[in-house]
């Protein structure tokens, strides 16, 4: 069975290397000392401004499956001021003093450390805090060694290693309570089918040609002063991954520059599926510069126009995503701005489903999701079934979108 997708790009957000603030110095005995990422990481922080027992998904600026919970049922995990980690500003979580708080990562995952900064929620500097426990219970100081009061600029940053054999941990402080954002460093399941390719980490700026014989390569980023990617790259953080952006600061008419051109060896052929997600990050108080992106032909003709990308600066803590099918074969074609400035792509792929490209029956029209999918409403079960969305990620069940079924493209109603 061929391969359904070339290896992919990933990008990080490390510690490795990463040193303490001035408040952990000679006090902290947790404070990082150079820990290399083990896994991949995951930022934890209050996303959502609402007063609750248990916190998941998008209100602590993760994916489906991440929880975070305390466990004592009379208390509640609440929204306190936004905590500086690594340059940026993320809103912190408050915990209960004296409570334990558990942190569940997705079913199959493993903790394996968790990097900690936190502010204690006092004024007076002599009133103690510190971790009495954060997987196992801590051998703590007679003094406390958290001392960034109210200083949500420089906060403590505390590292702990995991047992690395669970996806859950606790967490609880003693003395005042204090407010945090949590890194993760966590695994996910492997693969134990050695015919398939493993689940591909997320991409950044790449194209993902599945086309036999050619490299992650087939495209251009042509900037406003020369063909090269050094004038269109822009750093942005989403949920907690950092990505290094396709960014466009002009909009594009035929010949002119500013614009990424995709054309990979033997050109792009009917059934090929182009997918992107992006935002806009632009400072908008009244949220009225959108931004999208469009593909077209090198002649200026529009095929396909996504709809308005999330503003990161407006709150906005996801992509959006746009897939078009190609219903007729393209030597090349290009993506561009459509609206305001810094509209940014943060990933893209092209992929070809084997079988497709060669020889299809299509009609010429062009629209949205066309060309050669096939339409089911449920899935048999009774043989094994190799289930992965259209970047390349492994499924266990798919709704409502195109999934690529046993190598197959198949449309999941």
């Amino acid at each position: 069975m061929r391969k359904l997708f070339t290896t992919l790009l990933t990008l990080s957000l490390a510690f490795s290397g990463m040193t303490a603030y001035a408040v952990n110095e000679g006090t902290n005995p947790y404070a990082p000392k150079g820990e290399a990422v083990i896994g991949k990481t995951q930022l934890l922080y209050k996303f959502d401004n609402q007063k609750k027992n248990v916190v998941s998904g998008s209100e602590i600026g993760a994916p489906e499956g991440w929880t975070f919970e305390c466990t004592n049922r009379e208390k509640n995990i609440e929204q306190s001021s936004s905590i500086t980690v690594e340059g940026n500003k993320y809103a912190s979580m408050k915990l209960s003093n004296g409570a334990v708080h558990t942190v569940t990562l997705p079913e199959g995952y493993v903790a394996n450390a968790v990097t900690i900064y936190s502010v204690s929620n006092v004024d007076a500097t002599t009133r103690e805090c510190f971790w009495a426990k954060v997987g196992v219970d801590l051998e703590t100081p007679e003094v406390g060694y958290l001392k960034s009061y109210k200083d949500y600029t420089n906060p403590d940053v505390s590292y702990f290693k995991l047992s690395g054999d669970s996806n859950t941990f606790d967490i609880k402080n003693s003395g005042e309570q204090v407010v945090v954002v949590l890194v993760v460093d966590y695994s996910e399941p492997t693969t134990t089918d050695p015919t398939e390719p493993e689940d591909p980490v997320e991409l950044t700026h790449v194209v993902a040609h599945n086309i036999e014989g050619v490299e992650n390569t087939g495209y251009v980023v042509y900037s406003d002063t020369e063909n090269n990617t050094t004038n269109n790259k822009e750093k942005v953080t989403i949920n907690g991954k950092e990505y290094i952006c396709i960014a466009f600061g002009k909009s594009w008419n035929a010949g002119e520059q500013n614009h990424v051109e995709l054309k990979p060896e033997g050109g792009l052929k009917e059934g090929d599926v182009i997918t992107f997600t992006g935002c806009t990050n632009v400072t908008d108080e009244n949220n009225t510069k959108k931004g999208a992106i469009k593909i077209s032909t090198t002649d200026g003709t529009a095929l396909s126009t996504s709809a308005d990308f999330p503003n990161l600066k407006t709150g906005a803590s996801d992509h959006g995503t746009h897939t078009y099918t190609l219903t007729k074969d393209y030597e090349s074609l290009v993506l561009s701005r459509s609206g305001n400035t810094k509209t940014l792509i943060t990933t893209l792929a092209v992929t070809r489903v084997a079988g497709t490209g060669e020889g299809n029956e299509g009609g010429e029209g062009e629209g949205e999701g066309e060309g050669p999918t096939t339409s089911i409403d449920t899935i048999s079960s009774e043989t094994e079934t190799v289930i992965y969305d259209l970047f390349g990620r492994r499924v266990q069940n798919p709704s409502n979108g195109i999934f690529i079924i046993n190598g197959k493209k198949v449309l999941v109603k």
